[in-house]
């Protein structure tokens, strides 16, 4: 085990508390600074908002401190007895990162997923938003944690049976991962900073009994020798569906009539899975270089559950998905939308200018979008430049080499 180098002064792997995020009434962002400064002036003015609870405040306050001092194991003592107090969120969070600091990933990735497990099962706590905010700054923490940490032996590697899913950006990727969490009662991870389960292959804890679910948007070489699972849609509609997703997030300004084209440039220089027509061709290319990817079309899956079990089955080598309940699921999925709804790239209703290329009603998980109505000729001609008719061809969504032409 050796301890991760980390800056005097400063919290392991650059954590920043999101911005919003609290205990109570205090800001989590200006009580660590307040902490790590020892401005004693802030400190008592914000300890005076706790109330009640001057003892946590204390604990936490002292767990900072030593963290920022690089002291991993006594602040992990003062993290440890917020377990059942407010303040256990964020003192896991931070709990976390000081066993990552000190050497023990494998066992700080673990605290943080049954962290996820727990706020994640509570969608409607008023705490949820900024808790899962939290989670995903831990992800990304562990993620440098896990970067800058050395291989674990040979002995001390046991990854447990997984699949990756592996589809681009709004394909049908959360309804495949929603239904195999549901059908096999599974636990679903993914590689990216969020609030669910992150997984790492070298510091992954075995999961008896169940598969495991891993979500990628990137076919990588080091996934040549797994099983995949590839979500599919008619490239034309999933970067539609992008740019709308993208918008809510903030991360783009093309929304209008016009700027179709642009977005699509955009996606294909910006984003690390680039264009849907290059991201497709990968994937298709190792698949017939014998790669393991099962395609799983979008339009199979949404609304047809017959469909979804026979894929249950397929997956279980014909033994019976442990659920095919359809109405266990449809209550499964509501409750995730209820937890969704609250992001904005999930909302249903999001600022849309009057002349914008991207549908005003939408749906989560709907078919609300109809790519002819938002497509213009500069969109198309950019669409298939980019090598996205090749790409509709090879899966059947385009039999017309010559669609993107006209008017």
């Amino acid at each position: 085990m050796e301890r991760v180098v980390v800056e005097p002064g400063a919290l392991p792997f650059g954590f920043v508390a999101p911005e919003g995020a609290t205990v109570g009434r205090i800001g989590l962002r200006a009580l660590i600074a307040a902490a790590m400064l020892d401005d004693l002036v802030a400190l008592a003015a914000l300890r005076a908002e706790c109330g009640v609870e001057p003892e946590p405040f204390d604990d936490f306050v002292a767990g900072v401190r030593r963290l920022s001092a690089g002291d991993h194991a006594m602040a992990r003592s003062a993290f440890a007895r917020l377990e059942s107090t407010r303040w256990s969120v964020p003192a896991a969070v931070l709990r976390a990162l000081a066993l990552a600091a000190a050497g023990n990933v494998r066992e700080a990735i673990a605290l943080r997923n049954r962290l996820s497990d727990r706020v994640l099962a509570e969608p409607a706590a008023p705490s949820h938003a900024r808790d899962a905010a939290l989670l995903r700054e831990a992800a990304r923490c562990l993620q440098c944690a896990e970067a800058a940490a050395p291989a674990p032996s040979a002995a001390q590697q046991s990854v447990p049976a997984f699949r990756y899913v592996v589809g681009y950006p709004r394909s049908g990727n959360s309804l495949l991962l929603q239904f195999l969490a549901y059908a096999f009662a599974a636990p679903t991870y993914t590689v990216y900073p969020a609030a669910r389960r992150y997984f790492s292959r070298r510091f992954a804890e075995p999961e008896p009994g169940h598969m495991v679910f891993v979500k990628d948007h990137v076919f990588q070489l080091d996934y040549w020798n797994d099983a995949l699972l590839s979500p599919v849609r008619d490239g034309r509609t999933a970067i539609v569906s992008l740019a709308r997703y993208l918008h809510a997030e903030g991360g783009h300004g093309f929304v209008r009539r016009g700027e179709l084209a642009e977005f699509i440039s955009f996606v294909a220089a910006a984003m690390p899975y680039g264009f849907w027509g290059s991201h497709t061709r990968a994937l298709l290319d190792a698949r017939e270089r014998g790669a393991q990817i099962r395609l799983v079309r979008y339009e199979e899956i949404f609304g047809h559950h017959a469909h979804r079990v026979a894929l249950a089955r397929e997956l279980t080598g014909g033994v019976p998905a442990p659920r095919e309940d359809e109405a266990g699921f449809a209550q499964f999925v509501a409750t995730e939308k209820r937890r969704l709804a609250g992001r904005p790239e999930w909302s249903v209703g999001i600022d849309l200018p009057d002349d914008s290329f991207i549908p005003p009603t939408w749906s989560i998980g709907g078919e609300t979008i109809d790519w002819r109505r938002a497509f213009d000729a500069p969109a198309r001609r950019r669409f298939h430049d980019l090598g996205g008719t090749e790409a509709l061809i090879r899966l059947g969504y385009e039999t017309d080499e010559n669609w993107w032409r006209g008017d």
